[in-house]
């Protein structure tokens, strides 16, 4: 086969991080959807890569080691794909794998505190008749997703969710992803109109509930953690520049810092962004990568694995042999 009619996706999530499935189920959506060659990449952590590799192995798919790294870049979260890596090196008292428990750590604390809150603050579900309910949860309830290294406001929504379908079940018709964006991630009004009368009819506001800011201070430098991750021969890549409104000057910085690509193939760039970063990553000596960044079918992406926007397949960009020779390079 001709590797530009190859599927590939080289930004996927899983319960590793905020994805909602395990890397074995991942592996398999992906090869339904006739992706080739994958790459997991979880938030700040390699933990799933072992599982993912296996399935790949199973699957059939060409399996390259992945992760995505946050960092921070003229003030502002900036995340960095890595990938060809040896997850055994990374995980020999390599500091990028000290980078990735701090944030953990970070993280865990992060969560514990809006658990504090939601037990003072509870989300009061009005049942009629006079009756309410009230939710919360409990540190001892976020310990099912110990596994995540990306503790999330997502991970919240899942146990309102359940508990939300304990107390009135038409919740069961509202994806977790989707009573995560309603109560904690306002941006997509959407997501507000499709839902706001079922959460009116129970007396449920739309507004942010459980606020508490991360610690900025836990995040190290773009060009610290791209030193890091060259240290243990990964090949890192620039992730979905437009998100996180990086331009050509940006990019050229970031380029200096030892960057090697930047994912131009994806559904969150329209048809003119993949135009402009095309031109910069011609103009500054980078190759170019697909990726969907799925997390779930209920992701605001709203694409399946390997597919653009528009449901057309991924298959431009660099190839899973491109990125083994890239490394060697």
């Amino acid at each position: 086969m001709d590797s530009r009619e190859v599927i590939r996706d080289f930004h996927l999530h899983t319960v590793y991080s905020d994805g909602l499935f395990t890397p074995e189920r991942l592996v398999w959506e992906a090869a339904k959807q006739g992706v080739r060659e994958i790459a997991i990449t979880d938030h700040n952590t390699i933990d799933g890569l072992s599982e993912g590799r296996a399935a790949a192995a199973t699957a059939g798919l060409t399996w390259v080691p992945g992760v995505e790294m946050s960092t921070s870049y003229e003030g502002r979260e900036t995340h960095i794909l890595g990938y060809g890596f040896n997850p055994v090196e990374v995980r020999a008292a390599s500091p990028l794998y000290a980078y990735m428990q701090e944030i953990k750590r970070a993280d865990d604390a992060w969560a514990r505190k809006v658990a504090r809150l939601s037990q003072k603050e509870p989300i009061v579900v009005e049942l009629g008749g006079g009756r309410r309910g009230e939710i919360a949860v409990s540190a001892e309830e976020l310990a099912r997703f110990s596994q995540s290294t990306k503790a999330s406001y997502f991970h919240f929504g899942i146990l309102i969710k359940e508990k939300m379908e304990a107390l009135v079940p038409v919740f069961k018709t509202v994806p977790a992803r989707h009573i995560f964006y309603y109560l904690f991630w306002r941006k997509k009004p959407e997501y507000l109109e499709q839902y706001a009368a079922v959460f009116k009819a129970y007396g449920i506001e739309n507004r942010k509930y459980w606020d508490v800011p991360r610690e900025a201070a836990a995040l190290q430098s773009t060009k610290h953690v791209i030193e890091m991750m060259l240290r243990v021969g990964g090949i890192p890549v620039i992730a979905h520049p437009a998100e996180s409104k990086l331009m050509e000057k940006q990019i050229e910085d970031i380029t200096a810092m030892g960057a090697r690509g930047i994912e131009v193939y994806t559904p969150k760039h329209d048809a003119g962004q993949i135009e402009y970063y095309e031109a910069v990553a011609g103009r500054k000596g980078l190759f170019t990568t697909s990726g969907t960044d799925f997390h779930d079918p209920f992701h605001r992406n709203r694409v399946k694995i390997g597919r653009d926007r528009d449901g057309r397949p991924l298959t431009k960009g660099v190839s899973a042999e491109d990125l083994r020779k890239s490394r060697k390079s």
